[in-house]
């Protein structure tokens, strides 16, 4: 009776040892294809893709801030130009890349773009410093970042220094005429698509002299 047992025992785990082969080779199967792919994967590519993005980063005032960039992917020559590309409240860097196609007008005219994110309210939502009643506690020098972000991306790849221009819609046009009030020495240009000269902007002193800027 004990040998009937023991059959019976060894049957029934039969079974399930055949079925638990079978889930250990379907998952060394899927394990397999997906290093098979990986490894056909640019590394520059993969990393990107395991970050979420191809953020940088850039270290001013004692904060963090992040941008994109791109340059031609024919390179740059010498002494090329550098656009700013802001985006609008609440916006991001990433969404105004994809949608403005910005990369590729840059790839075909041959300059460089950058997209530098804006801080984050008390709200988390994202925005530039300009003024607004509801950002009245916030210190955030905004204009200085992307002015700081501009000369620094154009020193570390030989742009040019006379050809920095700025442009952006919503909260990002209105970041520009604040930064053709405070920088017309450095910029060569600002085009606001959309945005409003606000009274932070009119009423500042910086803004009293008249300057010439595109």
């Amino acid at each position: 009776s004990d040998d009937k047992a023991n059959r019976a025992v060894d049957a029934n785990d039969k079974p399930h040892s055949h079925s638990t082969n079978k889930i250990k080779d379907a998952r060394v199967s899927i394990i397999c294809f997906v290093l098979l792919m990986v490894s056909t994967i640019p590394v520059v590519i993969l990393i990107r893709y395991l970050s979420g993005t191809d953020w940088r980063t850039f270290e001013i005032d004692g904060t963090t801030r992040k941008y994109l960039y791109h340059g031609p992917e024919k390179g740059l020559g010498e002494n090329q130009a550098l656009v700013a590309v802001l985006h609008g409240f609440m916006g991001n860097a990433i969404t105004l890349r994809k949608d403005s196609q910005f990369n590729s007008v840059a790839d075909m005219h041959n300059f460089a773009v950058v997209y530098p994110q804006g801080s984050e309210d008390y709200k988390g939502r994202t925005f530039y410093n300009v003024g607004y009643e509801m950002h009245r506690d916030e210190v955030v020098d905004d204009s200085n970042f992307i002015m700081e972000l501009m000369l620094f991306l154009a020193r570390e790849n030989n742009l040019s220094m006379k050809h920095l221009f700025v442009t952006g819609f919503s909260n990002g046009g209105d970041i520009i005429y604040q930064m053709g009030c405070l920088y017309p020495h450095i910029l060569a240009g600002v085009a606001p698509i959309s945005g409003m000269m606000l009274n932070s902007v009119t009423m500042s002193t910086s803004c009293q002299t008249p300057s010439t800027i595109s």
